[in-house]
């Protein structure tokens, strides 16, 4: 398998399809290319996991029942990117500032790679076709750097998005 990083490109557009004019672009619409990432996918049910009493026959039983499902289906697939930056670097600089503009701005993400052909990070499990990108939104972002340290951990929160 060749080098293959994790990208993220800001499409502009406010809706999947895209219909439209684009809105402001983080990186001016380019893709930003994340150093030292690692990418995770995090699916969750739709699944009550609070408690809640139960009642036989109108009666209050005093008991608790624990996964109770109120709803059916699945919550949107959350993916998290976390990697390093070096702070003392211009480059890294630039990363940094691009992620902040890309929770800034309003249009969704494309998340992908720079080695789609050679990749197999977006492999679906239904299928053995590679995906080129994934629609996200950011859900979050966080960057932490220590003291007396040039390096800074940051973590992005996205959400896929149809």
């Amino acid at each position: 398998m060749g080098d293959t990083s994790i990208t993220i490109t800001d499409s502009g557009y406010r809706q999947v399809p895209t219909t439209g004019a684009e809105s402001v672009q983080a990186n001016s619409g380019s893709a930003v290319t994340l150093k030292s990432a690692s990418l995770s996918v995090n699916m969750t049910t739709l699944l009550n996991d609070e408690a809640t009493k139960q009642f036989v026959s109108d009666v209050d039983t005093n008991a608790f029942t624990f996964g109770e499902v109120d709803k059916g289906g699945l919550n949107m697939p959350q993916w998290k990117v976390e990697g390093i930056l070096d702070m003392s670097l211009s480059a890294d600089q630039t990363i940094l500032a691009n992620l902040i503009e890309c929770v800034q701005t309003k249009g969704f993400k494309k998340l992908g790679t720079t080695n789609d052909a050679d990749s197999t990070i977006f492999l679906r499990w239904t299928d053995t076709t590679p995906v080129t990108s994934i629609n996200v939104r950011v859900k979050s972002f966080s960057c932490k750097q220590e003291a007396d340290t040039e390096m800074a951990k940051y973590n992005l929160v996205l959400v896929e998005t149809n």
